[in-house]
């Protein structure tokens, strides 16, 4: 794209354009590589964990006795 409006414009406009073009450039491999990070972080991480592995915020609550025995006479 910015190829073929270099072609087209004058030459102050050009190294405008390659300059912007460079830092395009510079932040997708900066992506790129950030993205690489994060995949293999993510390959690290265990598909499954246990119910004790996970943090007392995020576990599964159990239901009360109480209430358990209520649901049951409920249904």
């Amino acid at each position: 794209m910015l190829t073929q409006e270099n072609t087209k414009t004058p030459l102050e406009k050009t190294s405008q354009n390659s300059l912007q073009q460079f830092k395009l450039y510079e932040e997708i491999e900066g992506l790129k590589k950030q993205e690489e990070i994060l995949i293999n972080k993510r390959k690290q991480q265990p598909y499954k964990i246990t119910i004790g592995e996970m943090s007392q915020s995020t576990r599964y609550n159990k239901l009360k006795t109480e209430s358990k025995h209520l649901q049951n006479i409920i249904k």
